[in-house]
């Protein structure tokens, strides 16, 4: 599958996976090598809101069903514009906890990781 693609698209925050910018401008370059002209390059992904954030820290919950609810630990860079931590699904007979690690971008970097890698803008909804 090399191309060229009229659409490629990354969601459910899938760019953050890439904890470094370097990483992400990467990943930019690698989809403009392959889309074809006129194509599109959409993203989808949140913007952090560091309110949610005390001290450079935050624990998330959320029930997922009434056995099962989901908590998050992290630590936040907002300079760095990188979170740490641990993520998790309990239930009553398999907690487990697992690494969680993302970088992320304000509004106004996505675009200019794009534009880094020969992308254009052509709107943001």
């Amino acid at each position: 599958m090399a191309g060229p693609f009229s659409l490629i698209y990354l969601v459910c925050n899938a760019l953050f996976n890439l904890p470094s910018q370097e990483r992400q401008v990467g990943c930019f370059r690698n989809v403009a090598k392959v889309l074809g002209p006129g194509g599109l390059f959409v993203i989808e992904c949140f913007i952090q809101d560091l309110t949610e954030f005390d001290r450079g820290q935050r624990v998330a919950t959320r029930a997922l069903s009434g056995e099962l609810a989901e908590v998050g630990f992290l630590a936040a860079g907002p300079v760095a514009r990188a979170a740490a931590g641990r993520r998790g699904a309990f239930a009553a007979r398999a907690p487990a906890l697992r690494p969680l690690r993302l970088g992320w971008w304000w509004a106004g970097g996505l675009e200019l990781g794009a534009r880094r890698a020969g992308l254009r803008l052509p709107e943001r909804s």
